[in-house]
């Protein structure tokens, strides 16, 4: 059989061939479209001809067979501009990023005007991990094509891998005004979102992507983050898990799939998917990755390694510094740190969580002036949201005859911490309501009793202004030598401490103990302390041991060391809606209170109880830098970790510092 003849063609004919051909390709029809022009000896003469050509092999999967065509098109027209940017694509292809990037640079050189060699341009800087240079290209094809949607979308991309959450928004926001339905630009969106701590949209964006693709992996990521700033914890973790098992398995799924077992607090198989990342050409992401799940196991040391090797490779934005810096911190390298914060800061000014976090360095030195200023930030974050938005905040200006609501954000310690400006607050002539958690509403309500108590959950659209208890520290100005520290500031019911009286007696030494917090806080595994730890204080046969513990921990009764007895004094203490008032009652019979960091020692603080607070070798800022006098509760003893994670120590120390003080007493 006689294979078909070469096809010619007649004066003024090629161009309807062209034409043709570009339409075969458009629809997607490239068999036919390279059949036809390899058949046309005229086409394959004509610039053009070859051009098509080559995009043709090239949207069939065919690099090398496209590379051949667009080098013969420009062989025939050196000067053709399509032809030079669609050989960058088919150089993009086959892995010669630096190749491409020359490709489109001559297109542009020849069409300066020209919105896809200016996209494409794009492309490749990114590949090169040149993302500035990149943004720079899509926003000039955007500019040149408004409606030119991917240029938008990519730009917002390549915004995200420089940690520009704001400005990749608007690049989404564009994207989506051209096509509303665009799944990729919803992504983007919700990714964008989240970062910028505003969840519940971040939530809204990646359903969108999630109702037409429900097994879309990274949409399933952003949506577990944005349910756990929500709190909605149970939705949260079933997002991640479903999001484990549709992740793709490439360098960038296992940078995800690390992110979502760290989220999990499943840092071992974090390490391990973050690795596998890095080993697979992750980059930069990769190591970012490892450090996240090198700090969940406490090795803080490999995980500045980590985020120092990212750094080295080129990993942008502010929040690989804010990460360094909060390692350093943990390190106890705190002028490193605090340079790393403004660094962090410079980069992204904006950054409430940077902000936040800095904060906690500044104040844990004792630069209240800038500490307290840089910790109203964390009133942007989700967490920390409460009150009625539309509310003004209140920043120390005259108040006399407004309503003012003051509210708890916290925990109950940081909320017994902060009461002691109440009086302050009422002094200014507002009418005060005070919207605190339902364990502290009766030992409020008897110490003010002029204030009115409300509910956390409630309508607060009545007040003119509104300020958080742990903001009064800002509002008041208050430094480390104005510390208001006059107590006690808060005291018991004078009926409850009598029986309680009765019942502890006066016999012996008697100590009442705290060990452990709520499991559901996060950082609860630095500041719980094993209840087997507190042996030491129970050498001298004269100790009494009395347990004020509540709710989480109580299992740890029955199983105790040999020669150790803690007195259970029942459900008044552990199981009671208004358990703070009875243990407020109770300490008035103890001798010493000996607690981890929880609301037991600021309780016993605030009621001038003698206490002694164990606390981690890199505390909480409101314990200062290595002070043993804690500056807000004169009758309290700190006791730190000497490293991380030894409370042997800690409470050694104790038994010997116990053992002296009975001596000295004659006993």
């Amino acid at each position: 059989m006689k294979r078909p003849a070469r096809q010619g063609n007649a004066p003024g004919q090629i161009d309807d061939v062209l034409a043709a051909a570009a339409g075969l390709v458009g629809s997607g029809k490239y068999r036919i479209a390279i059949r036809q022009l390899t058949r046309n000896d005229a086409a394959l003469k004509h610039p053009t001809g070859q051009n098509i050509l080559g995009n043709a092999y090239l949207r069939s999967g065919k690099p090398d067979e496209a590379l051949a065509a667009f080098d013969a098109a420009l062989a025939l027209a050196p000067q053709f501009p399509e032809a030079h940017c669609s050989r960058g694509v088919a150089l993009q292809e086959a892995g010669r990023q630096d190749e491409a990037l020359a490709a489109f640079d001559r297109a542009i050189a020849l069409r300066a005007a020209y919105p896809l060699a200016h996209f494409n341009r794009g492309n490749a800087l990114k590949a090169l991990g040149r993302a500035e240079q990149a943004v720079m290209a899509y926003d000039r094809a955007g500019r040149l094509e408004p409606a030119f949607g991917e240029a938008h979308l990519n730009r917002g991309f390549a915004l995200l891998g420089l940690g520009k959450a704001g400005e990749a928004l608007k690049a989404f926001d564009l994207a989506l005004r051209l096509r509303p339905e665009w799944s990729e630009a919803n992504l983007g969106r919700g990714t964008a979102l989240e970062r910028l701590h505003r969840p519940a949209a971040a939530l809204a964006a990646v359903d969108a992507v999630l109702a037409g693709d429900p097994d879309n992996g990274d949409a399933l990521v952003v949506r577990g983050n944005a349910l756990t700033a929500l709190r909605r914890t149970k939705e949260a973790r079933a997002a991640h898990e479903r999001s484990l098992a549709v992740l793709a398995d490439t360098p960038a799924g296992l940078v995800s799939r690390a992110s979502v077992l760290a989220s999990l607090d499943r840092y071992e198989e974090a390490l391990a998917a973050a690795s596998d990342a890095v080993e697979r050409g992750a980059g930069p992401d990769g190591h970012f990755a490892r450090a996240s799940a090198l700090r969940g196991l406490d090795r803080f040391a490999e995980q500045l390694e980590a985020l120092d090797t990212a750094v080295s490779l080129g990993k942008p934005g502010g929040a690989i510094h804010r990460a360094r810096a909060v390692a350093l911190a943990e390190l106890g390298r705190f002028d490193e740190a605090d340079a790393a914060f403004e660094q962090a800061a410079a980069l992204d000014p904006g950054d409430a969580r940077t902000q936040f976090d800095h904060s906690h360095l500044l104040l844990h030195r004792g630069d209240f002036e800038r500490g307290l200023t840089a910790h109203e930030f964390r009133l942007r974050l989700p967490n920390f949201a409460f009150g009625d938005r539309a509310t003004p905040r209140w920043q120390g200006e005259a108040i006399a005859g407004k309503r003012l609501l003051v509210h708890a954000e916290q925990g109950l310690g940081d909320a017994i911490q902060m009461l002691r400006y109440l009086g302050r607050v009422v002094e200014t002539g507002a009418t005060v309501v005070l919207a605190i958690p339902a364990p502290l509403r009766r030992l409020v309500a008897t110490n003010f009793p002029d204030i009115e108590i409300r509910d956390m959950g409630g309508d607060y659209a009545d007040f003119d202004l509104q300020v958080s208890l742990m903001s009064l520290p800002h509002v008041f100005a208050t430094r480390l030598e104005t510390i208001p520290a006059e107590i006690p500031y808060l005291v018991a019911e004078e009926d409850l401490a009598a029986t309680w009286q009765e019942r502890i007696g006066t016999t012996g030494f008697r100590i009442g103990i705290c060990w452990s917090g709520n499991p559901d806080y996060r950082a609860d595994r630095y500041r719980s302390i094993p209840l087997a730890s507190f042996a030491p204080l129970a050498v001298n046969p004269e100790v009494r041991l009395i347990s004020l513990q509540a709710i989480h921990g109580l299992d740890q009764l029955a199983d105790l060391p040999d020669g150790m007895a803690v007195e259970d004094q029942g459900s008044e203490i552990s199981d009671n809606p208004d358990g703070l008032s009875e243990i407020a009652a109770l300490m008035g019979s103890l001798d010493l209170v000996v607690s981890a960091d929880t609301a037991v020692a600021h309780l016993a603080g605030a009621l001038g109880q003698p206490g002694w607070t164990a606390i981690r070798f890199q505390p909480e800022w409101r314990w200062l830098e290595g002070r043993s006098e804690p500056p807000w509760y004169p009758t309290m003893w700190l006791f730190r970790q000497p490293s991380l994670g030894d409370w042997d120590s800690v409470f050694a120390e104790m038994g010997r510092y116990l053992d002296k003080l009975w001596r000295e007493s004659g006993g």
